[in-house]
């Protein structure tokens, strides 16, 4: 038997299944919205309490306020030296900017790194540890060379061209310290990749300030 439903027709036994489906729709819409709402109040609140932990934690030191070096990097930077046993190194500029060195200082070969976290934190303490160890494989080849970390200034005590400016001097001072230009690797991660971005385009272009 031939059967004379035509294509796209509904039998009586699919129009109640379909009234329910249509019938729960609003319940559906008005659960999901209601979930995604306090989603965004739960996060809101998080963000807020983040931000605040952020204010305690990078507010800085009487001692450390002209170098501008948060107490979280220095704990961070401290972590890895007690960790390796190494003796920590923390050079000051003359403009108070800082250079935390990992291992023994150099003048031969030398990677500068710059670190993440969205200019406004220092970078996860598993960078740091990371880096020692390529720098410790690296020696173990015969090319010992020295890992440097920049302490920019962060957000919101610094906006830019700030970080720029002191990568600038950074490097700077480096070459000046007796550091070649070839023998000088660049290393950043995140916010600290852009800063080097940033650092190739004002050497090609200088910023006006």
């Amino acid at each position: 038997m031939t059967s004379t439903k035509k294509f796209g027709q509904i039998s009586l036994y699919d129009a109640p299944r379909m009234l329910a489906v249509i019938a729960s729709l609003p319940l559906v819409l008005s659960y999901k919205l209601s979930r995604r709402i306090g989603t965004k109040i739960r996060n809101t609140r998080r963000g807020s309490a983040f931000s605040a932990m952020l204010r305690r934690t990078f507010v800085k030191d009487d001692h450390a306020a002209d170098s501008g070096c948060h107490r979280l990097v220095f704990r961070r930077v401290q972590r890895v030296h007690q960790a390796r046993k190494l003796t920590p190194n923390i050079e000051t500029l003359d403009n108070g900017l800082q250079i935390a060195w990992i291992g023994p200082k150099r003048t031969d070969r030398v990677a500068l790194y710059l670190h993440g976290g969205g200019f406004t934190l220092f970078a996860p303490s598993s960078g740091l540890p990371f880096l020692h160890y390529v720098q410790e494989q690296v020696n173990k080849k015969g090319s010992p060379v020295g890992l440097a970390v920049l302490l920019y200034t962060l957000h919101p005590e610094a906006t830019f061209p700030t970080p720029l400016r002191e990568a600038t001097a950074a490097v700077d001072h480096l070459i000046n310290s007796g550091v070649a230009p070839k023998n000088l690797t660049l290393i950043g991660d995140s916010a600290g990749g852009n800063l080097i971005l940033q650092l190739f385009s004002h050497i090609l272009h200088r910023h006006p300030s």
